[in-house]
């Protein structure tokens, strides 16, 4: 497995600097966010923390056979029980996963769409358990029990796909979208946000996945506070991470609803946000929060 994430990284950063080289592509920025359940209501379960970057170029305009922009995507995610010492026997087992990814992101007929697809890593071949143990005191690092018991290595191709448009309401944004995966969890999404200030000036919303957020990105020209609000629901119908062969039961819905804001000058743009999750089994016996964060500096 170890071997496999690696012939896999390799190809993506073959693929990413080639097509810079071979496309003569332009560089538009980068869309982060680190999200991690210490930001918010500190209680280290489920959903516990991720990390998800996007880098967008765009192609010269006679390569009419592209996207407007190409979204080349890495992330990374830790998912654990709410006790790593000593679980509940029915809660969520642990589990770390590494995403490689292109996204293709354009407009058409007055919608946003884009057309993704990731290759999952998931496993103790990630090193992601090992990260956990490092970063916990030694009285709270996943048990052997724990790390024995997570979700086995395993590598999924994600198809992923979303649509939205930009509805100007006065002094906001509203912006409705649906999402579509298939892979390492099959789901379909939908839901909407709602943008106010001029720190949301930027073309297509790059989500990060686990939150929903509309990430801040791109090469920003005006300056001031910025504010969201949005909520989703999805129904997923098989996950990885849940799987049905240990008895999981998933809700009927994934709820999530989330607010934040951004505060950019000519050269910083900074980011918090926070997000309640719903829960995601049957199982699971209270929501969650968790917050992201963004710092971006340009010089």
């Amino acid at each position: 497995m170890l071997h496999i994430l690696r012939i896999i990284w390799i190809a993506w950063l073959g693929w990413f600097f080639a097509a810079g080289v071979s496309f003569a592509w332009e560089y538009q920025g980068s869309a982060r966010m680190l999200t991690n359940d210490f930001f918010a209501d500190r209680k280290d379960r489920w959903r516990s923390g991720s990390y998800q970057a996007g880098f967008l170029w765009t192609a010269p305009t006679t390569a009419r056979w592209v996207p407007e922009f190409l979204e080349f995507r890495l992330g990374a995610q830790v998912i654990t029980p709410a006790n790593l010492q000593n679980p509940e026997p029915d809660d969520r087992p642990l589990a770390g996963a590494i995403a490689l990814g292109v996204h293709g992101h354009w407009e058409a007929n007055g919608l946003d769409q884009s057309l993704g697809l990731d290759l999952v890593g998931i496993g103790p071949s990630t090193g992601l358990d090992d990260l956990l143990k490092a970063i916990h005191p030694k009285d709270q690092e996943p048990s052997k029990s724990v790390i024995a018991d997570q979700i086995g290595d395993t590598l999924r191709p994600t198809l992923s796909f979303a649509v939205g448009r930009e509805l100007p309401l006065r002094a906001v944004t509203f912006y409705p979208f649906v999402q579509g995966q298939l892979g390492a969890e099959t789901l379909l999404r939908a839901g909407a946000d709602v943008f106010w200030g001029p720190g949301w000036a930027s073309a297509f919303p790059i989500r990060d996945e686990v939150t929903g957020f509309a990430m801040p990105w791109g090469r920003w020209d005006r300056s001031g506070l910025g504010i969201v609000l949005g909520a989703d629901a999805a129904f997923v119908s098989d996950s990885v991470y849940l799987p049905s062969s240990r008895d999981y039961d998933l809700t009927e819905a994934r709820l999530r609803a989330r607010a934040g804001a951004v505060w950019r000058t000519k050269n910083v743009s900074l980011f918090y946000g926070a997000t309640w999750l719903g829960e995601e089994f049957d199982a699971q016996p209270s929501p969650q929060v968790v917050g992201s964060i963004n710092l971006s500096i340009r010089f």
